[in-house]
């Protein structure tokens, strides 16, 4: 999965970006600030010498003015390395227009509230816009690379969740399947063949749809390299 963030340039590409930019900024910790303070201030005070005897390389009374100015020292220093990490991370994934907007907003929560208040869509359009890439998202663009395809296909199923749009199991199949090419045509004729063993004929299982996709990727791989070799030595 891609977690390079596309540049922001405005209420077009939103979707994508919000998408990429939250789980990039959640994997860095960038925009926890306020949630993670309370957290922080516990694992801060854990660590203080005053308050755990345990580390014997210092150790000061508790209650001392020393140790509490060691202690909001700490928590400053790291609240301005987050602080310093979100901005970085916020500035670089938008274009320059739009960077000029936010540079004077010092907080980055307060940075990327103005962002997603500015430039995201609305629910409807979200929806129909995410539908519609859903609908023109096939195994053929994805050059044939079945993981790369079916996890494109679950991350506009994840996208749609946050527009209030709840796609089920059921439909993700019909999507996955629609969007293979002909020549898996055969394998559409495993799959239900499969369905109709399990004595489902009409339904989907995605979990089995999935890992036939895969290991008829797998079994085609396996086939054309057999054809390369076969004809290297012929």
């Amino acid at each position: 999965m891609n977690n390079k963030v596309p540049l922001l340039v405005g209420s077009s590409n939103y979707i994508e970006w919000h998408r990429t930019f939250a789980r990039v900024s959640k994997d860095k910790d960038s925009l926890g600030l306020a949630q993670d303070s309370n957290a922080d201030n516990e694992a801060d005070a854990a660590e203080t010498p005053a308050q755990n005897p345990s580390n014997t390389s210092v150790f000061i009374p508790d209650n001392t003015a020393f140790a509490r100015f060691q202690h909001d020292h700490r928590q400053y220093e790291k609240g301005q390395k987050k602080i310093k990490t979100a901005r970085k991370l916020i500035t670089s994934s938008v274009s320059p227009i739009i960077a000029t907007r936010i540079q004077n907003k010092d907080d980055p929560v307060e940075a990327y509230e103005f962002l997603k208040k500015t430039y995201k869509v609305s629910n409807t359009n979200a929806r129909q816009k995410l539908l519609a890439q859903l609908r023109d998202t096939t195994l053929n663009k994805y050059k044939f690379n079945v993981e790369n395809y079916v996890s494109k296909v679950l991350e506009i199923r994840e996208d749609l969740l946050e527009y209030d749009e709840e796609l089920s199991d059921e439909e993700v199949s019909e999507y996955l399947l629609s969007g293979l090419p002909d020549c898996y045509a055969g394998f559409k004729e495993h799959y239900g063949w499969l369905m109709r063993f399990r004595g489902d004929p009409d339904g989907h299982d995605l979990q089995a749809l999935t890992e036939e996709l895969i290991k008829e990727s797998a079994r085609r791989d396996e086939t054309a390299k057999a054809k390369k070799f076969k004809a290297a030595i012929s």
